[in-house]
Parts: C-alpha cells; structure tokens; sequence
C-alpha cells in the first residue's frame, strides 16, 4: 500500500492515504465501496473487521508492535466505508427527464 513516484530520477515510495491515516490517527472515508473490486473490498475486510492486514512490501498493520516494521494502527484512526445496499440502482434511471423552466 504505497506509491510509487520518480523525483530527480530516483524512485520514491510513499504510503498510500490509507496507511498514512492507520498511522497518523486519521479518518478516511471510502464511498461507494460495493463498486470496488473484490480484492479492494478483501483489503478494507480484513483492516475493519480485525485490525491487522499484511502489506505488500512485508509491513504488517496491526495494533500492537510485534516486528519491528510493524505499523501500528493510531487509536484515533476511523475507518468510514459508504455502499449501497444490494440490488440499489441509485438515482440514475434511463426514465427519469429533466425539464427546463
């Protein structure tokens, strides 16, 4: 969970957004999370549902250090994910006409 960018010809990593709030006590919110791909939806599962999720680059979340390279999840960071329910079409319909007054 990081980016990649190239500044002065090195390449840097960064931590995503997601991570920075984990560890910096952040809120995050997630709209329209049922649209995301399923290993998206595994990803914030797993972080909401227990607290810990493995990183790519061998990092753990988690909220006690047991590594060194553990990140540790702030006590002030909220997870907010938004979804619609099963089956919602929203307000988008092919019926639906807007008059000009």
């Amino acid at each position: 969970m990081f980016q990649t960018s190239l500044q002065n010809g090195v390449i840097k990593y960064e931590d995503s957004p997601l991570l920075r709030a984990v560890s910096l006590g952040r809120v995050i919110v997630i709209d329209e999370a049922d649209k995301a791909p399923e290993h998206v939806v595994a990803v914030f599962k797993s972080l909401a549902g227990h607290g810990e999720m493995s990183l790519a680059d061998g990092r753990r979340i988690r909220f006690n250090r047991e590594r060194e390279n553990d990140v540790v999840v702030h006590p002030n960071f909220r997870l907010i994910l938004l979804a619609n329910r099963p089956g919602y079409r929203g307000l988008r319909s092919t019926h639906m006409h807007i008059a000009r007054i």
